[in-house]
């Protein structure tokens, strides 16, 4: 922080002072007397105090100045003087031993140094409301496994949010797309299509039914599987089309849905990164005839590990929570329909859960901010872009995405990024790049491969600062140059 901006006179009048506040616009000034000593500081708001009382523009600012104010000297460590900065106290004068002005920190300073020495995670789950408590319900109860009331009323919960009629949770995501798919009677001689840009998840358990994984590429709009791709992949073998809504955003769902239709295809949407989101006023989730929804701490409500399936059908719900409890039939117990599974929610998962929904309106009111305040700050640029969002997709900002226009940069930004305290992570492989799945990925996917190589995530955290946005972002762009 260059002093001169900062530094004035202490028999200049207060109008010369409010100039320099304008110019350095940190709200405040340091006086000093003809020979350099510091006398006092004056802020925006000892001016306004001057100028309602019995001062003007031209009273002298010693007459309006804070002449008792926290300083410190040059033999404090600057750790512990940054430690004292906060919203109240947003900077300290450094002064040499003579009383003369040293430097300045500021409240700036200690976001930049938090920034340096505390690496600034991918993600940090928002634990804001009961949480805690209900956890300590269930132990204090000894309810901690997968019997116990949070269970049921987190699956009761989700269900009246999301607007079905039914829930069933699972230990997590993967397990659920997989109870959906054995729910549909879904295996050997069947086809699923399957974007080719997701997590490997939807594909391993596709593949985990003896069913064969058809992929699909990617439409540049939406990021999410083309509905053109999806109508030239359709056989007289397609059974279902598995469709996820990629990093928060929703897939052109009429036309899908009207694929779907007529051609007697189901319809499983993997929700798992878009809770909460809506396509046209619609939650998705509700399209299909089965969805599923990932807790995981990455995401936008979490569990810990955790997911869950909705439906409208209640022979399919039904079956996903026989299936997930060892193919117990639900009207007997100890009798067994199915060759089943555990893939049950505990209680303390679910307990932390239903917090976490209680707090999902706050929790998407602040990403949103967030979000439309990242985009603000990256904009789109000759070296990137931020990724596209449609005017008819009521978009959940799950990770923050660029992609980069120069190839082969992308692992370097990163690199770099960490070596500035920042956690950024590449974008997942898409699946035809996956060695489980090369023999069978047949046919170029240049959209889906040209988005995830050369695209990177952002930290995302619900309680990011917008200093701490500025700092990234900052940290993105002079990345940018560092690696040419």
């Amino acid at each position: 922080m260059d002093k001169k901006m900062f530094v004035i006179e202490e028999n200049f009048p207060i109008k010369e002072a409010m100039k320099m506040i304008r110019k350095n616009a940190k709200g405040f000034v340091v006086a000093i007397d003809k020979k350099g000593i510091v006398k006092g500081v004056l802020t925006d708001g000892d001016i306004r105090k001057a100028l309602i009382t019995d001062k003007t523009v031209e009273s002298k600012i010693k007459d309006a100045m804070q002449k008792d104010f926290i300083s410190e000297t040059t033999d404090t460590p600057e750790t512990e003087i940054l430690s004292k900065l906060n919203t109240q106290i947003k900077f300290i004068p450094i002064l040499n031993p003579d009383k003369t002005l040293n430097k300045i920190l500021h409240i700036d300073n200690y976001y930049e140094y938090q920034m340096r020495t505390e690496f600034v995670p991918i993600f940090k789950p928002y634990l804001a409301g009961n949480e805690k408590k209900y956890l300590m319900e269930c132990i204090d109860t000894g309810w901690i496994s997968s019997q116990g009331s949070f269970v049921k009323r987190f699956e009761s919960c989700f269900a009246n949010y999301i607007g079905t009629k039914y829930a069933a949770s699972a230990s997590n995501c993967t397990t659920a797309l997989h109870l959906a798919l054995v729910a549909l009677d879904i295996g050997p001689g069947d086809e699923v299509l399957c974007p080719n840009l997701t997590f490997i998840a939807p594909a391993n358990m596709i593949s985990l039914t003896g069913a064969k994984v058809v992929l699909v590429d990617s439409e540049k709009e939406t990021w999410a599987m083309s509905p053109e791709l999806i109508k030239k992949a359709i056989t007289p073998k397609t059974k279902a089309i598995l469709l996820v809504h990629p990093f928060g955003h929703c897939a052109k769902m009429d036309e899908i849905a009207k694929i779907c239709k007529k051609h007697n295809l189901y319809l499983i949407e993997d929700v798992a990164e878009a809770i909460g989101g809506k396509y046209k006023g619609q939650m998705l989730g509700t399209f299909g005839d089965i969805a599923c929804y990932s807790f995981f701490g990455n995401k936008v409500i979490t569990s810990g590990e955790g997911g869950m399936i909705v439906t409208n059908n209640e022979k399919l719900w039904i079956k996903c929570e026989e299936l997930r409890d060892h193919g117990m039939a639900k009207e007997k117990k100890y009798y067994y329909k199915y060759k089943g599974y555990n893939y049950r929610m505990t209680n303390m998962q679910a307990a932390i859960g239903l917090a976490q929904l209680e707090e999902i309106e706050t929790i998407l009111k602040i990403r949103s901010r967030q979000n439309a305040f990242y985009r603000e700050c990256l904009g789109n640029t000759a070296h990137y872009y931020s990724r596209p969002i449609q005017s008819w997709c009521s978009y959940i900002p799950w990770l923050t995405t660029i992609t980069l226009k120069k190839k082969d940069t992308r692992d370097k930004l990163i690199e770099y990024l960490k070596s500035q305290g920042v956690d950024a992570r590449q974008m997942v492989l898409p699946i035809s790049g996956s060695y489980p799945y090369r023999a069978i990925a047949k046919g170029k996917f240049p959209v889906s491969c040209e988005i995830s190589y050369n695209s990177l995530h952002l930290p995302s955290s619900t309680g990011l600062s917008e200093e701490q946005i500025i700092y990234i972002v900052e940290k993105v762009r002079k990345g940018i140059q560092h690696i040419g």
